[in-house]
């Protein structure tokens, strides 16, 4: 998993001034269970106080890679991803380690990142449970996977969505607003959209057209 840096300018004002001074764009199926693929991540660079559950960014063999800390040991850290089955090899040392994730923001929204012993833990439980929630979204998810390839929704439900178009340090970034809150985004710099259901039956990705 590659995650790529995004300039500070392009972080909030009030993250940067909580100590958030870098950013993030989330990639790879890893960490899937935590982070949207293209959600911004903002990061406290040079903490000292890493724990079990925290999630950091860290460099190694030329790519940024966010991983949750596992353990803390005398020279190092033992991480692994959410969504992975083994833990990383070799420990993770501190020059290696760009920052703590203490923020996320997707589609829109803000929220901070889970950490501690008790984020560490409900990852652990996650990561057992899961093979069942991909069963089941295997054997019951086929109707609403239908319902959105018929287009028989759109001919019925027309919901007010506006398109807000934005830029970005990166280029042009659209948004979909239903009701004052953001239901999807288009980033054509990466060709990324995400859309929140059951949106996603009336509103065509981009990537399509």
């Amino acid at each position: 998993m590659s995650n790529s840096l995004r300039e500070a300018r392009f972080i909030p004002k009030k993250v940067y001034r909580k100590g958030m001074t870098r950013g993030f764009l989330y990639s790879g199926p890893s960490m899937k269970s935590a982070f949207q693929t293209g959600e911004l991540l903002y990061v406290r660079p040079d903490v000292q106080d890493v724990k079990p559950g925290d999630v950091v960014v860290f460099e190694r063999d030329g790519r940024n890679i966010v991983h949750r800390v596992l353990s803390v040991e005398k020279n190092g850290y033992y991480t692994r991803g959410d969504d992975n089955p083994f833990i990383d090899p070799g420990l993770v040392f501190p020059d290696q380690v760009i920052g703590r994730v203490e923020m996320g923001e997707h589609l829109g929204e803000l929220n901070p990142v889970r950490s501690g012993r008790r984020a560490l833990l409900l990852a652990e439980l996650g990561r057992s449970t899961r093979g069942v929630g991909r069963w089941f979204r295997i054997v019951f998810g086929w109707p609403y996977r239908l319902l959105k390839s018929s287009g028989i929704v759109i001919k019925v439900w027309k919901p007010d969505i506006s398109r807000i178009q934005l830029m970005s340090v990166n280029g042009p970034l659209i948004k979909y607003i239903y009701r004052g809150k953001t239901v999807a985004v288009w980033d054509a710099s990466c060709h990324y959209f995400e859309c929140r259901r059951p949106f996603d039956l009336v509103i065509p990705s981009p990537n399509n057209e």
